[in-house]
């Protein structure tokens, strides 16, 4: 009788800390509509549900990763290749100054014509990732289907 009522009063910890995930998205999860602002697009802002019938695919990087960046036309051409079917945002929390910084010195930054995300507060916490690049794809219906290193993101695997 001890054990039982032992065990019932860590029963809640238990459930709740298999269904507290901290607003993290994983495989499988449908992503929130949520807006953000972004540079390169036909509006300052872009609500995410607007994405919906294209597969999306969310490049992580990070101003000190300069496999990201080189990455950048690779990613472009993508892009071009698959048009309306996909987009592909660059997301990082850099600030606007860090990547106007880094603009000066890099061409590949300076001159990059895909959606931008910069300064993100909102992209960065729904996704967790230790290393950059990092991308998330979500599906026509705005479900989470994989989340992967930049180096998976191919023509073939599209």
């Amino acid at each position: 009788m001890i054990v039982a009522g032992y065990c019932l009063l860590f029963l809640p910890v238990i459930i709740l800390a298999q269904t507290d995930t901290n607003g993290i998205l994983r495989v499988g999860d449908t992503v929130p509509d949520v807006t953000v602002d972004i540079t390169n697009y036909d509006n300052p802002q872009l609500r995410l549900a607007d994405l919906k019938g294209k597969l999306v695919v969310l490049d992580f990087w990070g101003v000190s990763c300069s496999v990201c960046i080189a990455s950048f036309p690779k990613m472009e051409e993508l892009q071009r290749k698959f048009g309306d079917r996909i987009q592909i945002l660059l997301v990082t929390d850099d600030s606007p100054e860090e990547i106007a910084r880094l603009a000066e010195r890099s061409e590949i930054v300076r001159e990059t014509k895909l959606p931008s995300i910069v300064g993100d507060t909102v992209l960065t916490r729904l996704f967790e990732y230790r290393t950059v690049p990092a991308h998330a794809w979500i599906d026509e219906n705005g479900v989470v289907k994989y989340f992967t290193n930049g180096w998976n993101t191919t023509e073939k695997t599209i």
